[in-house]
């Protein structure tokens, strides 16, 4: 159920002395919260994105998505729309395995708040088994004798401060989550995960916040991840040190316009050797603007340093005592066959700078329907290297063994040497290739592309990309980041999303404005390292 709601209220500020996150119980590790459900939704509500999904034009997605969130989750969609809808004032929602609870502020005129919870509990003939009065509230105890949630307890917690929801598997362990509700509600109380989420300044973004102790899921991922690389590669499992306490926090916020906001923390316990490869992610190269072609729409930068990745996480495993005979002998493999050292020579010379492209299409861009050829055709990739020589013969002889130079013609392209496809009918559209410069290798399936992308990299006058531009500020703005995305949604739309009415656009939202459209905005993506962990910050402006 804390699924199903949480993704409910987001579509549907520091908390009071009173908040009903004293209703969290001790045992939880996941909740979600929001301080003013009314104040989230009315900015909501005037929000491009949002408007968008309720215009005619969003109606198709947004029946698909609740469809295909209800038939994957087993939820009642109408109904726990119903309670989004009603809710007022401040929400809990917690999950602790056994049991999920929601927990909503008493609005003046509860009726419909009531009404709606009650709708969401067993239909038919199923009467309440328990009814139960404790401190004040009156408790509707309830089961699901067969469908999807057959064998699932729920409550039904109505109380002269608040309104909760309670759904479980265990029925003792359901009452035990209800009487510590009731009995906490306009008290000053607060679990262990609530401790650890308002240090972690939680309850102060005006929006729907969640925070997640991963501890719990940690086993579990150690034996799907185990079971996953079973004879194929040294089990790494136990040596991540995970499970000493990760928390993720996240918060999402809506604004006027083409405004969203979305903020996530993950923690990672120091000491440990998640902590040591996280240390292996770089902040953006100093030249990435310029290095940029002027006719870039979006791009995608990492800055991860592999060959130390590596080297840490090798480290590890032999410390531990891990068997890596399939490792080494792969090693040795490429060794033997292709003469060069794939540590020493490949991955030795990369900086752990990569860059992902979107350029503008040619002036006849192909016709094809298919979004993933049509990415390809724009898409360009770079990457930082030490030494340009040293990895171009590695490549070739890896392009030996593999039999690639059969169908690669050596050519000057921009002034670099450049293994291009030389047949445009055998391989259709695809004209592109890959080149070499001394602190750079660089590919595109388009031949224009790669020349685009070489020309910039040579700081040909106009090559690079205007540093007046908008994405050359968003670049300006993320330089201490690791992970940065940037698309200007316009030609994102005018590209890819071809279905979509070109004269696209929505109600002004004051009288004497013009019509908006939610396309003429900008989504920027970064990821920097902290000295906890890592922080993501998301927005689209």
């Amino acid at each position: 159920m804390l699924l199903h709601l949480l993704t409910l209220a987001a579509l549907a500020p520091q908390p009071t002395a009173q908040s009903l996150l004293a209703a969290v119980p001790d045992d939880a590790h996941a909740l979600l919260h929001c301080n003013d459900v009314g104040a989230f939704r009315e900015r909501l509500e005037r929000n491009d994105w949002y408007r968008l999904l309720g215009s005619p034009h969003g109606e198709l997605w947004l029946s698909d998505l609740a469809t295909g969130f209800g038939s994957a989750t087993h939820s009642d969609t109408d109904q726990l729309w119903a309670v989004a809808q009603a809710i007022e004032g401040e929400i809990v929602l917690f999950d602790t395995g056994p049991v999920a609870g929601f927990v909503a502020h008493r609005p003046d005129s509860a009726d419909v708040l009531v009404h709606a919870m009650q709708a969401w509990l067993p239909k038919g003939a199923v009467a309440a088994q328990k009814r139960i009065e404790l401190d004040g509230a009156i408790v509707n105890l309830v089961a699901w004798p067969d469908g999807p949630r057959a064998g699932h307890v729920a409550a039904f917690v109505d109380h002269p401060l608040a309104l909760a929801l309670y759904s479980g598997t265990d029925q003792d362990a359901l009452m035990a989550a209800v009487t510590t509700g009731i009995t906490s509600f306009g008290i000053k109380r607060n679990a262990p995960l609530v401790v650890s989420y308002l240090a972690g300044g939680g309850g102060k973004s005006g929006g729907v916040e969640a925070f997640l102790d991963l501890t719990p899921f940690i086993g579990e991922a150690e034996e799907a991840l185990r079971d996953s690389i079973d004879d194929f590669l040294p089990d790494p499992t136990r040596l991540l040190g995970l499970e000493k306490g990760t928390t993720v926090h996240t918060s999402f916020n809506a604004f006027p316009g083409t405004h969203l906001e979305g903020r996530a923390t993950l923690n990672i316990p120091k000491d440990t050797l998640a902590a040591r490869l996280a240390e292996t992610f770089l902040p953006l190269s100093p030249t990435l603007i310029a290095d940029l072609p002027a006719d870039t729409w979006a791009v995608h930068a990492i800055g991860w340093d592999l060959k130390r990745f590596y080297a840490v996480a090798r480290a590890a495993l032999e410390a531990a005592d891990r068997d890596l005979q399939v490792v080494d002998a792969g090693l040795d493999a490429a060794k033997t066959m292709g003469g060069i050292d794939p540590i020493q020579d490949v991955l030795g010379q990369l900086t752990g700078e990569f860059v992902l492209s979107f350029h503008e299409p040619k002036p006849n861009p192909d016709s094809s329907n298919d979004v993933w050829f049509r990415q390809l055709m724009v898409l360009g990739f770079r990457a930082g290297l030490l030494d340009g020589d040293r990895f171009q013969l590695a490549l070739e002889e890896l392009f030996g063994v593999a039999g690639f130079d059969a169908y690669l013609k050596l050519e000057d392209i921009a002034g670099a040497e450049a293994y291009m496809l030389p047949d445009e009918d055998e391989f259709g559209a695809i004209d592109g290739g890959l080149a070499f410069l001394p602190n750079h290798f660089s590919f595109a399936a388009a031949r224009y592309v790669l020349v685009h992308q070489l020309q910039a990299l040579a700081r040909k006058p106009g090559a690079s990309l205007d540093p007046g531009s908008l994405t050359a500020a968003a670049i300006g703005e993320n330089m201490d980041a690791c992970f940065f995305l940037c698309i200007e949604m316009t030609p994102l739309r005018a590209f890819f999303l071809r279905d979509l009415d070109p004269e696209l656009r929505l109600p002004p939202l004051e009288e004497g404005q013009p019509a908006r459209d939610p396309f003429d905005a900008q989504f920027v993506s970064s990821i920097r390292r902290t000295a906890a962990g890592f922080e993501l910050r998301l927005q689209t402006r």
